[in-house]
């Protein structure tokens, strides 16, 4: 028991600052956490971590009896902590830098897997998911041969001319995610207010 307790306080004390957070906000703690805590963690069935600047969540290997993961607008790149969860039945990655599904190619239980502007997911891979997974609601960028390109049919939608086959604006971090959406809010208003105006 005091072999097991040590295992857990060097696995927490391996956590990022970030990562930790997630966790202690998942069980509702703001202090730091005992081994009692630590064993919630490691036994909880969701976890939300929107916009937390994660990378590496391969740590989260732990949590095997987690049914609801949401990782959307991070930079994480890996699924690998969840290829045994098999209890796994909801899987966000939306703006994420995921690079393949193949850790949770296995997840019979998997219903729905949100995954849609994952710049560096190939649509090949996706295409096969998606045919591979008939009873797992998927939602993706499927209008495109690659993710990225979504942003410049979302642009196209308000008007602009900009060319699908032009690959020079393609977004490879978050933070060029970010800046094009708020370009596509600012379009929005300026055709708005232009409409008022008249």
């Amino acid at each position: 028991m005091e072999a097991n307790k040590k295992d857990l306080i060097v696995w927490w004390n391996s956590l990022d600052k970030d990562l930790k957070c997630v966790l202690k906000n998942a069980i509702g703690i703001k202090t730091k956490p005992t081994v009692e805590d630590i064993v919630k963690m490691i036994n909880l069935e969701s976890i939300d971590a929107s916009h937390f600047d994660l990378v590496n969540i391969s740590p989260l290997f732990r949590l095997t009896k987690l049914k609801k993961a949401i990782f959307n607008n991070t930079s994480i790149e890996s699924l690998d902590c969840f290829k045994n969860s098999k209890d796994l039945e909801y899987l966000d990655i939306t703006f994420s830098l995921v690079k393949t599904l193949k850790p949770i190619w296995n997840l019979e239980g998997l219903k729905v897997l949100k995954c849609k502007r994952t710049p560096k997911l190939l649509y090949e891979e996706v295409k096969q998911f998606v045919d591979s997974h008939p009873h797992c609601k998927i939602f993706w960028d499927y209008e495109t041969d690659q993710h990225w390109l979504d942003f410049i049919n979302l642009d196209q939608q308000e008007g602009t001319n900009q060319d699908p086959d032009d690959t020079t604006s393609k977004p490879t971090q978050y933070e060029n995610k970010q800046i094009k959406l708020e370009k596509l809010i600012e379009n929005k208003i300026r055709n708005i207010l232009n409409k008022l105006n008249k």
